[in-house]
C-alpha cells in the first residue's frame, strides 16, 4: 500500500495541450489567409479607385487648359500656362505609377489566390457580433494547461519525498507427526518505507500441542538514511515551485492581454459601425444629388459636366464602400481569431 499523492495527470494534460495547440494553429492559419486575401482585394480596389480619380483629374486639367487657350485667358508662353502644363505632367506621371503598381498587385493576387483577378461583384456585410469571454480563449487555455502541468510536476516530485509504502506479509504453518513437538507456527510482518526512513516489525509464535504452551517472538528494526542529496532535493523543489509561479504569472498575463484585446476590439467595432453608417448617408446624399443634376440638365439648368461630376462621385462612393466592407470583414476575422 502507498500513502500520499499517487495520481499522474501529465499525459492527459499534454494530450489536451497538443490538441488545443493544433486546432488553434489550424484555425489561425485559415483566418490569416482570408485576411491576406481581403487586404489584397482592398489594395486592388484602392488602386483602381486612384486610377479613376487620377484619370478624371488629368482630363479636367487638360480640358481646362484647352478652354483657357481657346478663350485666350492665358497665353502659351505665360507662367500660368507652364504651371498648368506642369500639373498635367505630374498627373500623367502619377497615373503611370499607379498603372505599374496595378500590374504588381495583379501578380501578387494571382500568387495568393491561385487564379487571375476578375473583380468583385458584391462584398457581403460583416458579422461583427462579439461577446468577451471572461475565461479567455485558446491562448489563455494553453497557459492554463501549462500551469496545471507545472503544478502536476511539483506534486509528483513532492510525492517522491513524502509518500510512504506499507508492506504486509505473514504465514501460518502446522506440523503433525508422532513427535511430541507437533505444533502450530504463525508469523506476521510489516515494513514501512519512505525516502529516509525504513521501519520493520515482525511477530511470530509457536503453539506446542503436547505441552500446550505458546512461545511468542517480537522483532523490531529500523534504519534512517541521512540522505546526502537532501539539499539537492530542496533546490529541485524550489525550482519547480518557481516554475509554478512563473506559469501562473504567464497565465494571468495572457488573460489580461485577452481582456485588453477584447476591449480594443469592441472599440474598433463601434468605430467601424460609425464609419459605415456615415458613408451610407454620404452615398444617399450623392445619389440624390446625381438625380437632381440629371433633372436640372434635362431642363437646361445644369451642364453635362455637372452631371458627370455627380455620377463620378457616386462611382467613387462604391469603391469607398467596398473598402469599408473589406475592413469590416477583416475585423470579423479578428473577432473569430480572438474567439479561437
Amino acid at each position: 500500500l502507498t500513502y500520499g499523492y499517487t495520481a499522474d495527470n501529465q499525459k492527459s494534460l499534454l494530450n489536451r495541450q497538443t490538441e488545443v495547440l493544433a486546432l488553434s494553429t489550424y484555425e489561425s492559419s485559415k483566418l490569416n489567409f482570408t485576411t491576406s486575401l481581403y487586404s489584397q482585394i482592398d489594395s486592388l480596389l484602392e488602386n483602381e479607385k486612384s486610377i479613376k480619380q487620377t484619370e478624371k483629374d488629368l482630363a479636367d486639367l487638360q480640358t481646362s487648359l484647352q478652354q483657357n487657350l481657346s478663350l485666350k485667358l492665358i497665353r502659351s508662353d505665360s507662367l500660368a500656362y507652364q504651371a498648368q502644363e506642369q500639373a498635367i505632367k505630374v498627373k500623367e506621371a502619377t497615373l503611370a505609377n499607379l498603372q505599374s503598381t496595378r500590374e504588381l498587385l495583379l501578380r501578387q493576387f494571382s500568387l495568393l489566390a491561385g487564379f487571375a483577378w476578375e473583380g468583385v461583384e458584391a462584398i457581403p456585410e460583416p458579422n461583427l457580433s462579439f461577446t468577451s469571454n471572461p475565461m479567455g480563449n485558446s491562448s489563455v487555455l494553453l497557459k492554463s494547461l501549462a500551469l496545471d502541468l507545472a503544478k502536476e510536476e511539483l506534486a509528483l516530485k513532492k510525492a517522491e519525498f513524502t509518500n510512504k509504502s506499507l508492506v504486509l506479509n505473514g504465514g501460518v504453518s502446522s506440523s503433525h507427526s508422532s513427535s511430541p513437538t507437533d505444533g502450530l507456527s504463525a508469523s506476521a510482518a510489516a515494513t514501512l518505507q519512505s525516502k529516509n526512513l525504513s521501519a520493520k516489525a515482525g511477530l511470530s509464535g509457536t503453539y506446542n500441542y503436547s505441552t500446550k504452551t505458546f512461545s511468542p517472538s517480537l522483532t523490531v528494526s529500523g534504519s534512517w538514511n541521512n540522505n546526502k542529496t537532501l539539499a539537492s532535493d530542496a533546490l529541485t523543489l524550489q525550482k519547480l515551485e518557481n516554475e509554478v509561479l512563473i506559469a501562473e504569472l504567464a497565465y494571468q498575463t495572457a488573460l489580461n492581454e485577452y481582456l485588453q484585446n477584447a476591449a480594443t476590439l469592441e472599440s474598433n467595432i463601434a468605430a467601424w459601425k460609425m464609419t459605415h453608417a456615415l458613408h451610407r448617408q454620404s452615398m444617399d446624399y450623392n445619389l440624390a444629388l446625381l438625380k437632381q443634376q440629371q433633372t436640372l440638365f434635362e431642363k437646361g439648368l445644369a451642364t453635362k459636366a455637372d452631371v458627370d461630376d455627380a455620377a463620378f462621385n457616386v462611382e467613387i462612393d462604391a469603391y469607398t464602400l467596398s473598402s469599408i466592407l473589406l475592413d469590416g470583414l477583416k475585423l470579423e476575422n479578428q473577432i473569430r481569431a480572438l474567439q479561437i
